[in-house]
């Protein structure tokens, strides 16, 4: 599958492998979660014709959870909710790899934020409980 990203953000730092948690901005949703299978690749001369103007940079990755990602719109995992359940188990803990405690990149026009490890398996934990329903 292709993950797209807007063009203030600039090319995906990611690696080959690394996991990417994607959720839909207008939908406040996770969409779904996905291994990275090939870096970053900007839009052809073609495609910068298209809606893709807005939206050159795109990765590679690989569904890992494809039943949830079928029917994220059935449970509506909000990013801003699970972080107010995160606090709940781990108040102390930060949410993002630099030690924020909120998502509030989110709304300052950021498409990506690099989250704690333990926040992520977080996340990822609530996908895969989803996933089999």
């Amino acid at each position: 599958m292709r993950i797209d990203s807007s063009v203030g953000a600039g090319p995906f730092r990611a690696e080959i492998g690394d996991i990417v948690i994607v959720f839909g901005i207008g939908v406040t949703s996770i969409l779904y979660v996905a291994r990275i299978t090939r870096r970053a690749f900007a839009a052809d001369e073609q495609e910068r014709r298209t809606w893709r103007i807005d939206y050159p940079w795109s990765i590679l990755g690989e569904n890992l959870y494809p039943n949830f990602g079928f029917n994220w719109h059935r449970y509506k995992l909000s990013p801003f909710q699970l972080v107010k359940d995160f606090h709940r188990i781990a108040p102390l803990s930060a949410v993002t790899h630099v030690g924020g405690r909120t998502l509030g990149a989110i709304n300052h026009h950021s498409d990506r934020i690099k989250l704690s490890d333990d926040f992520a398996m977080f996340v990822i934990g609530h996908v895969h409980g989803l996933d089999g329903i």
